[in-house]
């Protein structure tokens, strides 16, 4: 029984997967294997950690990297995993991602700081600085 839930979790995250790349037409191959990498559909479940808390800590951490909008975002401090009660915490999350995504949000493996940095030399440049 436990296969067949693994099999079918999987299926359903790539499928979900290759939704969202379709969703976000902007999203190249790197950003997609990005994605894949976070919302793997290959996690291997135990007592101890599950599927679902494996993804919502990765996609935290895709929320409060690339995705960040400002450095606060960076500074909260991530939560030990633990096996939840529910999954309502990943259902908000997985949303958050998807409208961070939608609003043109890059999945890079760059933080929030090195884009600032970016963008602060950038404008140093064009203003002749």
């Amino acid at each position: 029984k436990q296969w067949y839930q693994r099999r079918v979790r999987g299926l359903a995250t790539k499928l979900f997967l290759l939704l969202v790349k379709l969703w976000c037409s902007g999203m190249d191959d790197k950003q997609a294997s990005i994605l894949e990498a976070c919302l793997t559909p290959e996690a291997n479940s135990s007592d101890d950690v599950g599927w679902e808390e494996t993804v919502d800590a990765s996609i935290t951490m895709l929320l409060r990297t690339c995705l960040a909008k400002t450095s606060k975002e960076q500074s909260v401090i991530a939560a030990s995993l633990k096996l939840p009660n529910d999954t309502t915490k990943l259902k908000k999350h997985i949303a958050l991602l998807l409208e961070r995504l939608n609003k043109g949000g890059t999945l890079t493996l760059n933080t929030y700081s090195d884009k600032q940095q970016r963008n602060s030399t950038k404008d140093a440049i064009e203003s002749g600085s």
